[in-house]
C-alpha cells in the first residue's frame, strides 16, 4: 500500500495518485459532455426556429382557410334565408290561388263531403277493376317498359 500513496504517508494534505487519475477522467468527461451539448445548441436552436416558421406559415393558411370557410358560410346562410321567402311566397301564392277543399277526407281516404253532391259519383275501386282487367288483357311483354313481345319471347 505504500506505493499508493507519495512518500508522506501519514500527511493528510497528499490524495492517492488512483484516485486523482480517476476524479480528473470523470471531470475530462464531464467536460466533453459539456463541449457536445454546447455544440449542439445551435442545431436544436436552427431547428426550432425552422419549426416555428413552418407553424407561423401553417397559422397563416390556416387563418385564410377559415375567412374562406366563413364567408361560404355567410353565402349559404343568404341562399338559405332567400329561399326560405321563395318558399314562403310560393306558399303564399298557392294559398290565394288554390282554395281548400270545405273539409278534409275521412279516415279511408276515399270519400270527401262537399257542398254540392254530385249525382254520378265516381267510384275508385270500379276504376281500378277496369284497369287492372284492360291490364290482365294484355300479354305479359306488352306490360314491360319499353319491351316488345318479340325480343321477350323470342
Amino acid at each position: 500500500m505504500a506505493d499508493l500513496y507519495t512518500p508522506a504517508t501519514l500527511d493528510s494534505h497528499y490524495i492517492p495518485i488512483r484516485v486523482f487519475f480517476r476524479s480528473f477522467q470523470e471531470y475530462n468527461l464531464l467536460i466533453q459532455q459539456w463541449e457536445n451539448y454546447a455544440k449542439a445548441v445551435p442545431r436544436y436552436i436552427s431547428s426550432f426556429r425552422s419549426r416555428i416558421t413552418d407553424l407561423e406559415r401553417e397559422n397563416s393558411n390556416l387563418k385564410i382557410h377559415r375567412e374562406i370557410l366563413e364567408r361560404r358560410a355567410n353565402a349559404q346562410q343568404e341562399h338559405i334565408f332567400s329561399l326560405e321567402q321563395d318558399i314562403q311566397h310560393g306558399a303564399a301564392i298557392c294559398a290565394a290561388e288554390v282554395p281548400l277543399p270545405p273539409s278534409f277526407p275521412s279516415s279511408t281516404g276515399i270519400d270527401y263531403e262537399t257542398e254540392e253532391k254530385d249525382p254520378h259519383p265516381i267510384n275508385p275501386l270500379l276504376v281500378l277493376l277496369e284497369v287492372g282487367v284492360q291490364l290482365a288483357k294484355k300479354r305479359p311483354a306488352e306490360t314491360h317498359i319499353g319491351g316488345s313481345s318479340k325480343k321477350l319471347c323470342g
